[in-house]
């Protein structure tokens, strides 16, 4: 259909096969940047460190799962699908819902990583 907006297929193919990449790129640069929060030995910052790890580890986990699952919007149509395995598995509802919940665990211990160096941190310096 020449009125189409819809994608080629090998163009498709290729816009997936980039996100794949560039998913997996960033998945290992979330885990190098989890090691080096665990290997790190200042004194300093040892009991920050766990939340800042939880942090970092909770997006990681939130980015891997956005990744597997791969979901396409075709705003045209108002549709959004997916074709991965982990879609056969699992419905959008699904995905969206443990979406929602990896976001809040994101941004909990966001929070908790804010509040600990506000509150904690201010207090254990001034001593």
């Amino acid at each position: 259909n020449m009125n189409s907006t819809d994608l080629p297929e090998a163009r498709r193919d290729v816009i997936v096969l980039v996100h794949h990449i560039t998913g997996a790129v960033f998945f290992i640069v979330n885990l190098f940047v989890c090691l080096l929060i665990i290997i790190d030995s200042d004194p300093r910052g040892k009991s920050y460190r766990k939340y800042l790890f939880s942090l970092q580890a909770s997006s990681t986990i939130f980015d891997l799962f956005s990744n597997v699952y791969t979901p396409f919007m075709l705003v045209n149509g108002r549709l959004i699908y997916s074709e991965s395995f982990l879609a056969k598995h699992i419905d959008m509802v699904g995905f969206v819902a443990i979406e929602a919940l990896l976001f809040a665990e994101v941004i909990n211990f966001y929070f908790i990583c804010v509040y600990y160096r506000r509150n904690v941190s201010l207090l254990i310096g001034e001593k």
